[in-house]
């Protein structure tokens, strides 16, 4: 139930945010729809959350430079790490995500803007790593991503990728 959920609402956002907005050197946009099962210990004047991400990502425009298709489905789970000192945050995760033939892409992100509260978010960037199958070679694809916390530990993650 919880996949089918998620996979609705990344189909239904990922129509929304469709190829209207495409620009000729994005390589493709993206929208990952999850949800967060974080824990946080304070630690003073600061705090670090860590925990997963799990969830799926669509593919709305795939441009011909692109590793996916329109309309891929990827499953999958994210590691993170959150550390915030009076204003400051730093977030790192580094993800897993596999298509229905079970070929695996990875990729690390990191952002150090805006907030990890319900309601918040930001702005960050993640860049492939690697990847098996039809995946294998993806590496150094650079993408701007944006992130909104939402209530329930729905997370919407939505970005577009350029060489």
């Amino acid at each position: 139930m919880f996949l089918t959920r998620l996979s609705l609402l990344a189909a239904m956002l990922a129509g929304a945010a469709a190829p209207a907005f495409a620009q000729a050197d994005d390589v493709f946009h993206f929208v990952f729809v999850g949800q967060r099962d974080y824990t946080t210990v304070g630690h003073g004047d600061h705090s670090f959350t860590a925990g997963g991400l799990h969830g799926v990502l669509t593919i709305p425009y795939a441009g011909p430079e692109s590793p996916f298709t329109e309309e891929s489905l990827l499953h999958g789970t994210c590691a993170s790490a959150i550390k915030v000192e009076g204003s400051a945050i730093a977030i790192d995760s580094h993800c897993t995500l596999h298509d229905p033939d079970e070929d695996e892409v990875y990729l690390e992100a990191h952002r150090e803007l805006g907030d990890a509260q319900v309601g918040g978010g930001g702005q960050g960037a993640f860049v492939f790593t690697g990847g098996t199958g039809k995946f294998a070679g993806i590496t150094g694809i650079e993408c701007p991503y944006e992130v909104h916390y939402l209530d329930d530990n729905d997370t919407v993650v939505t970005g577009q990728c350029r060489p």
